[in-house]
């Protein structure tokens, strides 16, 4: 009997060893099942805060895209016809970043063949990208800035890159005319000015002393 049941006792002894009882083996699955959606839940959250990082970036403007321009564009595009494209280019060209440059090479002829003014005496094609820098020594004549001018003005045709659409493609010349207004229009304009006119009840008033000063400065310089 002694050894039955110390037999019995043995058994029990490795059965608890080796085999957990089910609540604990439930509450520790629960521990770990409870951890996990833990982890994911935070790197999905994590995960979220990059993208809205990133589309804030993008919104900023930390993309870039043509040269001069620090915000993303529009695809670029090639219409020699479009006037607004035209009159767009050429509202790029500053005075102070493209200075006294020889009829060749003037805001016009440059816009007329997709090249937009992007920085100091240089100038980029609007689609390619292809970049061109005109400087000559201040210690240069004239002449010399002219004839340099008029070998730069090739490159305006063929300096862009391989396979660009403004490659011998240039606006038309009247495409920075005023465009033709017929003489009904014109009349009707007229029409309309003078009955704007007509409804003012009195001119301002001017004093005799504004006006006298007037006449004297104009009368000086005359004389001169």
């Amino acid at each position: 009997k002694m050894t039955e049941e110390t037999g019995k006792k043995i058994e029990e002894i490795v059965s608890k060893l080796f085999s957990a009882p089910r609540n604990s083996r439930s509450k520790s699955l629960g521990k770990r099942t409870g951890e996990i959606p833990s982890l994911i839940g935070r790197k999905r959250t994590h995960s979220s805060a990059m993208g809205l990082n990133i589309t804030g970036n993008v919104a900023e403007g930390s993309l870039t895209g043509l040269p001069g321009s620090s915000k993303l564009s529009q695809a670029p595009t090639c219409k020699p016809w479009d006037r607004d494209d035209f009159f767009s280019r050429l509202s790029t060209f500053k005075s102070i970043s493209w200075f006294a440059k020889p009829q060749v090479l003037s805001p016009v002829e440059c816009a007329r063949r997709g090249w937009i003014n992007s920085d100091i005496d240089t100038v980029v094609c609007s689609y390619c990208g292809a970049r061109l820098l005109f400087a000559t020594p201040l210690s240069w004549t004239q002449q010399q800035v002219e004839k340099a001018a008029v070998v730069f003005s090739l490159k305006l045709e063929a300096g862009h890159k391989m396979l660009c659409p403004w490659i011998n493609n240039a606006c038309a010349e009247d495409i920075a005319h005023f465009p033709d207004v017929s003489s009904r229009v014109l009349a009707e304009d007229y029409k309309r000015r003078i009955t704007s006119l007509s409804q003012i009840i009195a001119l301002p008033a001017i004093s005799l002393s504004t006006n006298f000063n007037f006449r004297s400065s104009r009368l000086m310089q005359y004389h001169e």
